[in-house]
């Protein structure tokens, strides 16, 4: 790939701005104990971390070969009460990130997509005062796929785009696709479905997982375990280097 200049970063949100994985496993956990779907937390960290809920439940169903039909929708709902629960009392953030963010550009765009509810990400950024730190987030609501499938980070695109030349004089003379690639576009993901999102929307990625979780990133062109002493330079530096 030719070096690029980066000009957006977009973040997933659990596992990468929040610590919330975890919670995520503990809820579904809860709910499907005493089913035929009771699940580990090394499968689930292991083949279905990054899914969205209601994906993950239909995914894991099918590889049970179990039919549930509506049922799934309670559990779907039940572990949505529980999770916010679990939220409720308190969520850390993934290491390193507001000293990250306090380092990048103050014009740099930045954008949340996530397959996640927006109520979870809202409350979770409400807690840690980053709500107006992400001026563009897109949710499990906004999309009529989940990752691995690239919509999200489509559409977070074309709205980056928009964000970008907001304002900018001549705008309307500026082609988008130009002014913004897609490869000078990060995403920054802690899943092999997310990683693989991002690289069929054409964009560069950045795994953010620690090294105890088996889960395949091997896709992603970087790897880190958190954002502790990761800059912006030295992501640019890598990047144009990695050209």
């Amino acid at each position: 790939m030719m070096p690029i200049m980066l000009r957006a970063i977009i973040f997933d949100f659990d596992g990468v701005i929040a610590d919330t994985e975890p919670l995520h496993y503990a809820a579904f956990e809860r709910v499907l104990r005493d089913t035929p779907l009771a699940i580990t937390r090394e499968e689930y960290f292991a083949r279905y971390v990054g899914l969205s809920d209601r994906v993950f439940l239909e995914r894991l169903a099918a590889d049970r070969r179990a039919a549930f039909g509506d049922e799934l929708k309670r559990f779907y709902d039940e572990k949505y009460q529980v999770y916010l629960e679990l939220i409720g009392q308190g969520t850390s953030l993934i290491a390193g990130l507001n000293e990250f963010l306090a380092d990048l550009p103050a014009n740099l765009p930045v954008a949340i997509c996530s397959g996640a509810r927006r109520t979870e990400i809202d409350l979770i950024l409400s807690q840690h005062n980053l709500a107006s730190r992400f001026p563009i987030i897109v949710s499990s609501e906004d999309v009529h796929s989940s990752k691995p499938e690239p919509h999200g980070y489509l559409m977070t695109l074309h709205k980056l785009r928009a964000l970008y030349l907001y304002g900018k004089e001549h705008a309307k003379d500026v082609d988008p696709i130009e002014a913004m690639p897609a490869d000078s576009c990060l995403a920054i993901e802690d899943s092999p479905q997310g990683i693989l999102a991002a690289r069929a929307a054409g964009m560069r990625t950045l795994a953010m997982l620690p090294s105890h979780i088996a889960s395949d990133v091997s896709a992603a062109d970087l790897r880190r375990e958190n954002f502790r002493g990761l800059t912006w330079d030295d992501l640019c530096y890598r990047f144009v280097s990695q050209g």
